[in-house]
């Protein structure tokens, strides 16, 4: 703030603007671009993941955190409990799909059972 502050006193109130956003900008980049890469390169050795993608996945993740940050906690709890119901509608498509596979072996158990 000091930075801002004295290029205030030199340039009026762009110092004011400018400084907070820069600092902001460099530590959203510099703070999450080392991690970034690091997971990056992780998840290509480990199992062949492009970067590239890899980089997208991140940058939406970021990008949702600053979305979360500046969003009101009312839409977040709807967005959260919206996204737990979604993760719900699997369950019983796979029970159904995969009702099959355990009632066989279920019958030939209880066949064989006296």
């Amino acid at each position: 703030m000091l930075a801002a502050l004295a290029l205030a006193g030199a340039f009026l109130t762009i110092g004011l603007h400018f400084i907070p956003r820069r600092k902001l900008s460099q530590g959203f980049g510099v703070g999450n671009g080392v991690p970034s890469n690091s997971v990056a390169h992780a998840l290509n050795e480990s199992f062949a993941i492009p970067a590239t993608a890899t980089g997208l996945a991140l940058m939406i993740v970021v990008g949702l955190v600053l979305i979360g940050a500046i969003t009101s906690l009312d839409f977040i709890w709807l967005l959260a409990d919206v996204m737990n119901a979604l993760m719900a509608i699997p369950n019983p498509i796979a029970l159904v799909l995969l009702s099959p596979i355990i009632f066989s072996p279920t019958r030939e158990y209880r066949a064989r059972r006296p």
